[in-house]
């Protein structure tokens, strides 16, 4: 399923072998990959400044380089020396770019704040705006080509799962694994009952769901595109899954937007499904919390137990504003679709490497180094996910780590780790 050539598989937890340290220590003393003075003139020469569009010129960068820095962290990560002439030693490392966080790092984070704050012109913070955001759900449904009255607009996709989870509970939730880990977290404070199915590829789906299709009061939870592993269920996937379950499905699409497929075409066909999209990945509202389902049972008459007044006004009018002038969010997604699939074809040239198809703005990637790995790109200012610390990640699954895709030229300083990374472990 993916390129590159598979690895042996290692289990989690993630044991480091004794050539990890030696990693570390080859991969930055390797022509390819910075070592820490090269590193430091090449993070300073990125933070300097930007090609503006449509201009050959530089532009100042605010600090962290356009990206994003860790929450809480002040701009740098945690990160193990393991090259420090006194040994092992811990360092705090500036960060250059986030590549834990998944929001859309093509667009520029100043002048979007800038176009939204132009938007809200001199709104009055003394008052509030639309109780159940109407207006918004209008907006969507234009936007996305849905059906008048099929959308419902709450406080970020996760209020959304919450909601519809605790509407349509009978009994038991499916949630399908890896995933977001919202539903777990749900059923756990509920005390509801929930089976986690595990599937790993893409034609795993429908027989790991098989037993579960033909029960009413399953509920079905999954992701598409899927976080981590980045690949999209095949709409011939989801459009059978829809005819067999008896129960709902709730379908939790907040990548979507960098996606070729989304199933907000099939809610006309199929009033089972429960399509949750979010402003806060793409959009770039993260800092606002905003999002929509859509269903064709909204347009039916059902009723979800929205809470009143939850989105401020200021999410409201931003979200109507994007969706009346999307250019810049459109071309921000084309943008990281390019970087994305120029990424994926590199690294499937790594041995040892498994590189997941992905539908959405980060890779997962499975390899033997990933600790090495994650330890080098924090070096130089790019701290990523390993894969095993995501919660709720399946043990058995390869070890490996998550990324987001940076911007150029960000794209090609985590390209050259990665390959540095791996080229010195098969020539040692």
């Amino acid at each position: 399923m993916g390129t590159g050539t598979a690895h042996a598989a290692l289990r989690h937890p993630q044991a480091e072998d004794p050539g990890t340290d030696r990693a570390v220590r080859l991969a930055a003393r390797h022509g390819r990959l910075p070592d820490r003075r090269q590193a430091g003139r090449r993070a300073a020469a990125l933070d300097a400044g930007r090609r503006v569009p449509g201009t050959g010129s530089l532009a100042p960068q605010p600090a962290g380089g356009g990206g994003r820095t860790t929450a809480g962290s002040g701009g740098r990560v945690r990160a193990v020396r393991a090259d420090h002439p006194a040994g092992r030693q811990e360092a705090e490392i500036p960060v250059t770019v986030d590549l834990t966080w998944t929001g859309s790092q093509f667009l520029d984070p100043v002048a979007h704040a800038a176009q939204i704050a132009t938007a809200l012109g001199t709104v009055d913070l003394t008052t509030k705006d639309e109780t159940w955001c109407t207006a918004v759900a209008a907006a969507c449904a234009r936007y996305f080509g849905l059906p008048d009255g099929s959308v419902r607009v709450a406080a970020g996709a996760t209020q959304l799962i919450e909601v519809l989870l605790r509407k349509h509970y009978r009994g038991l939730v499916v949630d399908v694994a890896p995933g977001f880990h919202l539903t777990a977290t749900i059923c756990a404070q509920a005390g509801w009952r929930r089976v986690a199915v595990s599937v790993r590829e893409p034609e795993e789906l429908l027989p790991a769901l098989e037993p579960y299709l033909i029960q009413p009061e399953a509920v079905i939870s999954l992701s598409s595109p899927r976080n981590p592993l980045g690949y999209q269920f095949s709409p011939a996937t989801i459009s059978t899954l829809l005819e067999r379950a008896r129960g709902v499905v709730v379908l939790d699409e907040v990548y979507a937007d960098f996606a070729d497929f989304s199933a907000l075409s099939l809610i006309r066909e199929y009033p089972n499904l429960y399509v949750v999209r979010t402003f806060s990945k793409a959009w770039g509202l993260a800092n606002l919390r905003i999002g929509f389902a859509a269903s064709a049972a909204f347009e039916a008459g059902a009723t979800i137990p929205l809470i009143p007044n939850a989105v401020s006004g200021i999410a409201q009018r931003a979200a109507s504003h994007l969706l009346a002038y999307p250019d810049s969010v459109v071309e921000s997604i084309s943008a990281a679709r390019k970087s994305r699939d120029r990424m994926i074809a590199v690294l499937g040239g790594i041995p040892n490497l498994r590189v997941w198809p992905s539908q959405s703005n980060y890779l997962c990637l499975e390899t033997p180094l990933a600790g090495a790995l994650a330890a080098c790109l924090a070096e130089i200012g790019y701290p990523v996910r390993l894969l095993h610390d995501l919660s709720g990640y399946p043990a058995d699954f390869p070890v490996g780590i998550r990324l987001t895709v940076p911007r150029p030229p960000h794209d090609d300083a985590v390209l050259d780790m990665i390959a540095a990374v791996h080229d010195r472990a098969v020539t040692r």
